[in-house]
């Protein structure tokens, strides 16, 4: 799917781009985001999500000390939509700036032995994706 919004302006017009598909095409109440070059995020990622959604409008994951604001839930709602397409217009680009006009939840998820929400961008982060592979491998043995 293309960006609703040309430009390349980042994870926003993504998600906006995704929202608006979502209140287009189904019925979902939510629209769960996430980077494709992050291969280990957990498992447990959406339902934890959902058990902690509540009454809010986006849930973004944190671990540790981080947050992790592509990792996350958005209602799916025309308000949104309206906000988060009026935000890029103003040349918004930051997820966590825009999250601070909603009801947002950061939601920790627990150390595990590595970072899972590691992503790989270089040929030594590659190799660092392999060696966690292999150990996940072992592990689901």
């Amino acid at each position: 799917m293309k960006d609703c919004i040309p430009g390349n302006l980042g994870p926003l017009v993504g998600i906006l781009s995704g929202l608006k598909w979502v209140l287009k095409n189904s019925q979902s109440e939510w629209l769960a985001t996430f980077p494709i070059d992050s291969p280990f995020f957990p498992e447990n990622l959406i339902s934890k999500f959902i058990s902690e959604s509540n009454d809010n409008d986006i849930l973004i994951a944190k671990k540790d000390n981080r947050v992790h604001p592509v990792f996350a839930m958005w209602k799916v709602c025309a308000k949104l939509e309206c906000e988060l397409e009026k935000a890029l217009n103003n040349e918004e680009r930051k997820i966590m700036d825009f999250t601070k006009k909603f009801k947002t939840r950061l939601v920790n998820f627990p150390d595990i032995g590595y970072d899972s929400f590691f992503n790989v961008n270089t040929p030594e982060d590659l190799k660092k994706a392999e060696q966690i592979f292999q150990v996940k491998s072992k592990e689901h043995k």
